[in-house]
């Protein structure tokens, strides 16, 4: 993700990274908060879970979702595109 968002030229885009799942550390909803446009999350399955979480332990959702559910990682190339396309 950090190589499709340097590869994609958007200097208008934040990278928040969470490597603990659960409990949902306190600074997340700072951090959501201070997004001043779209909020999009990123993640391999179909129904975006983890952001769900999220919306339900900070009161912030997403209005973007940029989702992988074939069992195959991104590749760089397509989320570099679909950041594009954002």
């Amino acid at each position: 993700l950090c190589e499709a968002l340097e590869r994609s030229g958007r200097d208008d885009v934040a990278l928040l990274h969470f490597s603990q799942v659960y409990p949902v550390h306190g600074s997340a909803a700072e951090a959501l908060a201070r997004s001043e446009k779209t909020r999009v999350i990123v993640e391999n399955n179909a129904t975006a879970q983890f952001g769900e979480l999220l919306r339900r332990e900070t009161g912030l959702g997403f209005q973007k979702r940029i989702l992988k559910y074939n069992g195959m990682p991104f590749s760089v190339e397509e989320l570099e595109r679909a950041i594009r396309e954002l």
